[in-house]
This record gives C-alpha cells, sequence and structure tokens, in this order.
C-alpha cells in the first residue's frame, strides 16, 4: 500500500492557524472544491492519508465530521500532538510512524519515498523536505488573501 500526506488546507479553505480567531469565524471554514475529487480516489486506491495541522484536534475533527470528510482521513496530526511546530518535521515524522510502520524487514527509505507532502505555503514545503519526504505546493489564488507573497515556497 502506498502512503499519502495530504496536508489539511489542501482539503479546506480556512485561515492560518496562526491568526486569532473568533469561534464565528470557523463556522466559516468551507470545503475546498477539489477535496472530494481528490480524496475519493485515494481511498478506492487504498492510499492512506493524514492532515498534518497547526489547528486544534478537535477543531479538525468538527469540520471534518461537518463536511464529511472523516471516512477519507487516516490521521490526524495536530497542534495537540507535537512539541514543535512546522517546518521543523516532527509531525511528518508522527505520520509516518502511525500510517506506514516499519516491520522488522522495513527500510525508512522505502517509507519516506512512498510519502508526498502537500501544502500551500512555505512551511509546509519545508516541513516536508526537512523530514526527506517529497513536496508538492498547493496555492490556488484564493489562498493569498492569507499570504503575503513573499511568504509562498520559494
Amino acid at each position: 500500500m502506498r502512503l499519502g500526506l495530504i496536508v489539511y488546507r489542501r482539503l479546506l479553505s480556512y485561515p492560518p492557524p496562526s491568526c486569532t480567531l473568533c469561534p464565528t469565524m470557523y463556522s466559516g471554514v468551507v470545503l475546498n472544491p477539489n477535496a472530494l475529487w481528490i480524496v475519493r480516489p485515494l481511498r478506492r486506491m487504498e492510499k492512506k492519508t493524514g492532515i498534518l495541522t497547526g489547528s486544534k484536534r478537535g477543531f479538525v475533527q468538527s469540520v471534518l465530521a461537518r463536511e464529511g470528510l472523516q471516512p477519507f482521513v487516516d490521521l490526524i496530526v495536530s497542534l495537540d500532538d507535537v512539541s514543535h511546530l512546522k517546518p521543523n518535521p516532527e509531525a511528518v515524522e508522527k505520520a509516518l510512524q502511525i500510517l506506514s510502520p516499519l516491520g522488522s524487514h522495513g527500510k525508512e527509505r522505502e517509507r519516506r519515498e512512498r510519502a508526498v507532502m502537500v501544502g500551500d505555503g512555505s512551511k509546509d514545503i519545508e516541513m516536508g523536505k526537512n523530514a526527506g519526504i517529497a513536496t508538492i505546493l498547493y496555492f490556488p489564488d484564493k489562498n493569498r488573501r492569507f499570504y503575503e507573497p513573499e511568504c509562498t515556497a520559494r
């Protein structure tokens, strides 16, 4: 089974977790129109998916439930699960350990070669690179309101 890691903002459109938001703004989080188009085929192909986010677990779970995405997500690594934030690779390391545990004959290099990090900002891309996995930048025009151009992946 191949491994695929999908970053939270890849599926949902919302202000970055570093913003101070009131709970009413959380209700404005909407499903990225392409999210189900992406995760349904991944599930059919038996790919594992994880959300690596700087948001709190409860918030992520409630949005996934509201949007019907829970069946498509195998793992959430949230702010509650790590000591170091992006771009530190701790969240990727945890996801790899859980989604693709090494057996007695497993090889770390092969596990990393099967993983991909999809993110919408430079910290996501740096985190994937710091963990030694392939990275993909997803940066639709509508995300520009959350990031200054110099904050995007270089």
